[in-house]
């Protein structure tokens, strides 16, 4: 008698079912969904696996939702990560490219989470059409969750979540940037602290608000008008709190 687990039962007949389209071809907002170091079964190079996702709000209008109605997950294998020049600095257009610090040594979890913009074209594979990251850049706009100045100061959602088991040795940090926006003459505030994948320690907060200030003053025509650090959990006693 099979086992009722085993079964696998689906909503219609497979021997029918065709490969859904790719997403056409140009350039979409995206993040960072997953993130590994891999080794190539070929050249034995290390590389960086970066799981893209395109959220269902970021197609095109005429794309059908039940393609990927939970976002287009898609493969970013092109950064090696050999210590040679050209790699080096490969890796350092990806960190600028997400926002992360580029450094001697870098945490491949600072990825997670990031908001970038892919460029995306076709390849065949098995004679099936799918997407191809061929490039990953900063976002058109800015870097990092974007939204209006809010004067009420409401803590992101993010920040009320529970801190990972392995970090709780010491206080854990967010950040928050406030520029003026010239160009569209506005208070925009970046803010990564609305992304629950990434916890500091102040240090590591300190590091990161100086990189995104001087990516954003570079890269756009913007007056940084203030940042704050805080400290979302402390160790007292023994016992966390917020």
């Amino acid at each position: 008698m099979a086992d009722e687990e085993s079964i696998l039962t689906f909503s219609e007949d497979i021997s029918t079912a065709e490969a859904p389209d790719p997403l056409p071809v140009g350039d979409y907002p995206a993040s960072v969904h997953s993130i590994e170091v891999k080794t190539s079964a070929n050249s034995g190079n290390r590389y960086l696996d970066a799981v893209m996702r395109v959220a269902p709000d970021d197609f095109p209008a005429d794309f059908p939702l039940e393609n990927a109605p939970d976002g287009a997950l898609i493969h970013y294998r092109r950064v090696v990560v050999e210590d040679t020049p050209r790699a080096r600095h490969n890796v350092r257009l990806f960190c600028e490219a997400c926002g992360v610090a580029a450094s001697k040594s870098i945490n491949v979890n600072e990825f997670l989470g990031a908001d970038v913009t892919i460029s995306i074209s076709h390849d065949e594979y098995n004679g099936v059409t799918r997407e191809d990251i061929r490039s990953v850049k900063g976002l058109e706009k800015y870097e990092g969750q974007l939204r209006r100045y809010d004067p009420g100061g409401i803590i992101p959602k993010a920040w009320q979540q529970e801190v990972p088991y392995n970090l709780r040795n010491e206080g854990q940090y967010r950040y928050r940037v406030t520029v003026f926006d010239e160009e569209q003459g506005e208070i925009v505030i970046l803010d990564r602290a609305e992304s629950t994948n990434n916890w500091y320690t102040k240090g590591e907060a300190e590091e990161q608000m100086a990189s995104r200030m001087e990516h954003v003053m570079r890269e756009y025509k913007v007056r940084v008008l203030g940042v704050d650090l805080y400290e979302v959990w402390t160790k007292e006693g023994g016992n966390l709190t917020r």
